[in-house]
């Protein structure tokens, strides 16, 4: 059975259809993913204040070791304070995060209670001047995500 040219070259421009096809679809998924990837970035940059009272991070430094038991208690203290939405300990560091309205709740009321309740060597840890220019790492002016959000604000 012999080959004769005209086969071969109706192989060609199937493969070369084939080729076309699968770059074709490649690019419009990628375009697709890259639409609503942009979309998302630019709807988290533009919306507004969630809904609720402001909510505020605060932390308590803990100068000496906490035990498993004793850093459960602290956290379960904080967490039923008024206000106070989440609480997390980390035990290897001493430090407790918790989450609450500073309307309502303020940060070093829960140190002085933490302090009497538990004789704790806590201190409420404040965040300096130098710390607040430089902004949060990850939503901060300098960050990835605000660098590629202005991108997107600039495209649309």
């Amino acid at each position: 059975m012999t080959v004769t040219n005209n086969e071969t070259n109706n192989d060609i421009l199937m493969i070369n259809r084939k080729l076309v096809q699968i770059v074709s679809y490649s690019l419009a998924l990628g375009l697709v993913i890259f639409l609503s990837f942009s979309f998302y970035i630019h709807q988290k940059m533009t919306a507004g204040l969630p809904p609720g009272p402001p909510m505020q991070l605060s932390r308590i430094d803990f100068s000496e070791s906490v035990d498993s038991l004793t850093a459960a208690r602290i956290k379960s203290k904080v967490q039923q304070m008024e206000s106070v939405k989440h609480a997390y300990f980390n035990i290897p560091d001493g430090i407790l995060v918790f989450n609450h309205d500073p309307k309502v709740l303020d940060a070093d009321a829960v140190v002085t209670d933490v302090r009497q309740h538990f004789r704790a060597n806590a201190k409420r840890h404040v965040v300096d001047a130098e710390m607040a220019g430089r902004g949060c790492p990850v939503t901060g002016n300098n960050s990835i995500f605000m660098k590629v959000g202005d991108a997107m604000a600039r495209i649309f």
